[in-house]
């Protein structure tokens, strides 16, 4: 099978930086430079970028002109698809903006936002890297490459607790370079207390960080979460969640080399209905 289409495969538990980043899915998944702090974002629609909203937070009050952000589509730590710096909107979900996810138990609900570029040059501008093609975006219809952004039910996720999903960024400890790193969603993971001793589903997702995290994920912020499903013609991508924060659960691991290190838990939005209905209202919201 091509290489292209197992890199997620072969890495190892504590992550690879990625060796081609205009392959996919990684040409996407962009370096966000914002007032001077880095962060990642996924492209998924001809001029918008969805993030975490705490990377946004406090810069969107101001208003996007007044904020200096730049935009790199799959930055390999020395080259990128170009840089995109004209902002049109900068948004960050209603939850965030009451306050919800100072007090939810439901870890990462709120914490999911967009950078809305003022034109689609960055999704249509032809590139020699690509063949003279466009970058097009995760989800395109016709360039998306079999990856999908949508809404998933929460029994297609029970059915695939334990399996192994994918996320990647650019973790500010790898020069800049994007990381690739893989883990698990435990049974756990998608629900929350319902205040009366149960649980009901949540909208944020709780995962194993199977790779070490002993730096934290910070930079890592805002880059998707993937589950990729095989079939002996091709390979299809959904993307289940943003990638939101990173602590230790308390546990002690033994990692491959017999060395003991603290368990982290990494914290996502979940790609709800809810999630799905409010990025698409910020898509279709301006011409």
């Amino acid at each position: 099978m091509n290489k292209r289409v197992t890199i997620e495969y072969q890495i190892k538990p504590g992550g690879k930086t990625v060796p081609k980043s205009f392959d996919i899915p990684f040409r996407w998944i962009c370096r966000l430079v914002i007032e001077g702090k880095s962060a990642t974002g996924i492209l998924v629609g001809p001029r918008h970028v969805l993030t975490a909203a705490h990377v946004l937070d406090p810069h969107y009050r101001k208003g996007a002109r007044l904020v200096n952000v730049e935009v790199l589509p799959a930055y390999d730590g020395s080259d990128s698809l170009g840089s995109y710096s004209s902002v049109s909107d900068l948004e960050v979900s209603k939850g965030w903006r009451a306050g919800k996810h100072k007090k939810s138990l439901d870890n990462g609900a709120y914490d999911y936002g967009m950078v809305i570029l003022s034109n689609d040059n960055i999704t249509t501008d032809r590139h020699k890297a690509l063949e003279g093609k466009p970058l097009g975006y995760w989800g395109h219809p016709s360039q998306g490459h079999k990856t999908v952004f949508a809404p998933l039910g929460i029994q297609w996720l029970q059915s695939r607790i334990n399996k192994r999903f994918f996320t990647a960024g650019y973790h500010k400890e790898t020069k800049r370079a994007m990381q690739v790193r893989w883990g698990n969603i435990p049974g756990s993971g998608l629900v929350v207390p319902d205040g009366q001793g149960g649980v009901i589903p949540g909208r944020g997702m709780v995962f194993d960080a199977l790779a070490p995290l002993e730096k934290r994920a910070r930079g890592m912020s805002g880059g998707p979460i993937w589950y990729k499903v095989r079939s002996k013609r091709f390979s299809t991508r959904f993307m289940v969640g943003i990638n939101t924060s990173a602590k230790k659960d308390g546990v002690t691991e033994i990692d491959e080399k017999g060395r003991e290190h603290k368990k982290w838990q990494g914290y996502a939005a979940r790609v709800t209905l809810e999630f799905f209905e409010e990025v698409s209202g910020w898509m279709h919201a301006k011409p």
